[in-house]
Formats: C-alpha cells, sequence, structure tokens
C-alpha cells in the first residue's frame, strides 16, 4: 500500500473532527452570520484567522447541557440509576 493509498483509507474511516461555520449554520438552523457573531459561545476555536467547531455531538452538549451534568451509575442489578 502506497503513502496515497493509505491516506485515502484513513480518510475514509474518519469523518471530518471539527466543523467549519458554514457547518454549524447548516446544523443549527441559522445564518452564517449569527454563527460568526456567536463563535465563542458556541465553542469555537480561532486559529489564525479562521474559526474551527467540535464535531456535532460536542456542539450539542455545549450548547443545551452547560452544568448540567448526569452520572448514569448501574446497579448490580443492571438497572440504571440518574
Amino acid at each position: 500500500m502506497n503513502t496515497q493509498e493509505k491516506t485515502t483509507h484513513i480518510d475514509k474511516e474518519r469523518e471530518r473532527v471539527v466543523m467549519i461555520p458554514e457547518d454549524v449554520a447548516l446544523f443549527l438552523r441559522k445564518s452564517v452570520s449569527w454563527v460568526y457573531k456567536h463563535w465563542n459561545e458556541l465553542g469555537g476555536v480561532k486559529i489564525g484567522g479562521s474559526i474551527f467547531f467540535p464535531d456535532k455531538e460536542t456542539l450539542y452538549e455545549c450548547i443545551f447541557c452547560k452544568g448540567q451534568g448526569v452520572e448514569v451509575r448501574l446497579h448490580q442489578e443492571g438497572t440504571a440509576v440518574h
């Protein structure tokens, strides 16, 4: 397997881990300008003039689960306790 095949194989296995403002706007059904205005609140990171956001699951948790940690533990019988 040459280097190009290896890179292509890796790219196919992993989806994009970060999102750009346009992706976030589509995901949240907001305008791109709204995303740029609220990028810091959404957990965005500015790198060299570009803004990147975490994956969809992390973005969702950042928006809706601030300070609301829920711990789930299983009893020995296997029933969940919140």
